[in-house]
């Protein structure tokens, strides 16, 4: 159960960070006039579409390159020059 938590963190953690740094989403700070900091969140859900739709089109062609491979030439392929 530990490991299991564990790993759905790590996934949590990793989204926020690759979604950080693509731009997903943006965070805002400005100060009230109350003298609390307000903290905004602005999340671009077509970037995120975007940009999850180009990644599975990519992952599907790299599935598709190795399932067209035969073994005789992903071994050609992988040791050039070695007969």
């Amino acid at each position: 159960m530990r490991n299991l938590l564990a790993l759905i963190g790590l996934v949590v953690v990793l989204f926020v960070a690759i979604g950080y740094s693509r731009g997903w989403y943006a965070f805002n700070v400005t100060p009230g006039l109350d003298g609390k900091k307000h903290i905004a969140v602005e999340v671009d859900t077509g970037k995120i579409k975007n940009d999850t739709a180009t990644a599975a089109d990519k992952a599907g062609d790299v599935i598709d390159s190795f399932r067209t491979k035969s073994p005789a030439s992903a071994t050609a392929t992988a040791l050039p020059g070695v007969k």
